[in-house]
């Protein structure tokens, strides 16, 4: 506490080094705040402790202190200042020295309506600027809302809330004319010169000029150029019904009109002469009428603006997902190139195999004949030995074991041949199986068509539809429910195998079209097909009441 009067003291004499810019939040402040902004005031730093902006600072006190959302006031009593406790002005104290590097700074805060004579009296180098505006601009921007319903009971408390709040700002600069400015929102936009020499001569803060996107950056803020980017409000019937409906209002409330002209008579920068408005002398419900009509064109422009958003987004989407599905195309393509050739390699290695066969084949012919040769041989000398075994014992002996080791190796020569021959004709075998295998790969026979359909999100739609409960409730969620499902089949991951395949290669493809029949898959078809088209959701109940009764013709 303690050095908060330090920097209190320290301060009193000091010039001006720190702007706050408070006004009615349709009065165009924001405006005004960009034009200091451009011309040298620097924006506010956080608070050097807890990091809050200068709103957010002013956030926490008013919540603190309980004090009502402001555009709920409507009365002065409502907009009493407030004196928050040392203990608050710690958050404060923490927002200047957050800033103590910055020469020339500022912010802008219509919250701050509540604490104008607390800032005042913790820092002497601070000044204000005060924005006001006149009672049609203001009613005129509440009109261009398109999020507030401008009924009567809203119009009313809109012209309170304006009218304390005013009259709040008028008090203070009263009070405070030595470090206050007083100017009007729109003057200050056509006449920034005159704004910058009153800024110089009242508070002694020297400004630039602001030029080229700073001025426009200004310009933008205010009401007057987010109506020229709108074709419908650029017109002089839209402008003309708003002068009417505003003078209406004022009408109603002569405070209003009695207020702004003592913000004129006091003002620093007073709004100079404006000419008069074309009106229409048209019955307030007409107007009304017409209010509303522009209102929900500007809903429907914004509406067609994120239909169109939309669009982009699942066209996007869908760009996507082809050009997925083309890789997942081509790596199949390859992988079928791939199991051909080595199908092709299969199929020679196994005609190499059996030319070898063959040619066994004919060598195991020719060993067995000349084994049969062989034998006859092998007789006929064994009968030669017989007759003469009493006269040539000696020669039949050696001629004897001589063939018969001759006989040996022939069959021991055969059975390595036949040996052979059954190695040869498994390994034959075996290239058939593998060749069987690699032909199942490339054709395999697959089944579950029914299923498939079932899983696709015509059917899906389709069920959730038959299965909905005839309750209120039920047909009040059921199409966020299809939504969802829509949503989940988009964001599950397909397979890249079973997108390549049709349901005609799948060998119980008779199931899918009973499956097809069903009532399910007939509603989902329609919805599915019906999209994103407004016009097809016109006929929607239709053609789902024809399909629900020749499907009862048909079951019957």
């Amino acid at each position: 506490m303690s050095n908060l009067k330090a920097i209190h003291e320290a301060t009193r004499l000091q010039p001006i080094n720190k702007l706050m810019v408070v006004g009615h939040p349709l009065s165009g402040y924001a405006a005004v705040e960009q034009v200091l902004h451009g011309s040298g005031l620097q924006a506010a730093a956080a608070s050097k402790t807890q990091g809050l902006s200068p709103t957010q600072v002013s956030d926490m006190l008013l919540r603190a202190y309980r004090v009502p959302p402001l555009e709920a006031t409507q009365a002065l009593e409502a907009l009493s200042p407030i004196n928050p406790s040392p203990v608050w002005q710690t958050l404060a104290l923490d927002l200047l020295v957050g800033n103590l590097e910055q020469e020339l700074w500022g912010w802008a805060d219509p919250q701050a309506i509540y604490l104008l004579d607390y800032w005042k009296n913790l820092d002497h180098q601070l000044a204000f600027v005060l924005v006001y505006d006149s009672p049609q601009a203001s009613m005129a921007g509440l009109f261009d809302n398109p999020e507030v319903d401008c009924t009567e009971d809203v119009v009313q408390a809109a012209s309170a809330n304006w009218l304390a709040y005013n009259e709040a700002l008028l008090n203070f600069y009263l009070g405070n004319t030595e470090r206050c400015l007083l100017v009007h929102g729109q003057q200050v936009r056509a006449q920034t010169a005159d704004y910058l020499r009153q800024v110089k001569h009242q508070m002694g803060v020297e400004l630039q000029m602001p030029v080229g996107e700073a001025l426009r950056e200004a310009n933008s803020q205010s009401p007057s150029s987010a109506e020229s980017s709108s074709s419908a409000e650029s017109s002089s019937s839209w402008l003309a019904m708003k002068t009417q409906l505003c003078s209406r209002v004022l009408a109603a409330n002569p405070k209003m009109a009695q207020m702004y002209a003592d913000l004129q008579s006091v003002a620093s920068l007073p709004q100079g002469h404006v000419k008069n408005q074309p009106s229409f002398d048209t019955d307030m419900a007409v107007l009304s009428k017409f209010v509303a009509l522009h209102r929900s064109n500007l809903k429907i422009q914004r509406y067609v603006e994120e239909l169109k958003a939309a669009k982009e987004a699942q066209e996007h989407a869908l760009n996507q997902q082809l050009a997925t599905l083309v890789q997942s195309f081509e790596k199949a393509h390859a992988y079928g190139h791939a199991m051909a050739q080595e199908k092709q390699h299969l199929a020679a290695l196994a005609e190499d195999r059996q030319r070898n066969i063959e040619e066994l084949r004919q060598k195991e012919a020719e060993l067995l004949s000349r084994v049969g040769e062989l034998d006859g041989q092998l007789q006929q000398a064994r009968d030669e030995v017989n007759q003469h075994a009493a006269v040539a014992a000696a020669d039949y002996v050696s001629s004897n074991k001589a063939l018969e080791e001759e006989n040996q190796m022939l069959l021991e020569e055969l059975h390595k041949v036949q040996e052979e021959l059954e190695q040869i004709d498994l390994n034959n075998k075996h290239l058939k199986f593998k060749l069987t295998q690699a032909e199942e790969k490339l054709n395999p026979r697959l089944y579950g068509a029914a299923s498939l359909v079932k899983e696709d999100l015509p059917y899906k739609l389709g069920s959730a539809m038959v299965n909905c409960k005839p309750s209120f409730i039920s047909y009040l969620t059921l199409p966020f429910k299809l939504k969802k499902i829509t949503r989940d089949f988009n964001n599950k991951d397909q397979s890249n195998y079973e997108v390549s395949i049709k349901i005609e290669d799948y060998a119980d493809a008779y199931q899918a079209e009973k499956v097809k029949k069903h009532l399910s898959y007939q509603f989902g078809k329609i919805l599915f097909e019906a999209g994103n088209n407004p016009i097809s959701w016109i006929t929607l109940p239709i053609k789902l009441k024809d399909t629900y009764r020749n499907w009862r013709l048909s079951r019957s």
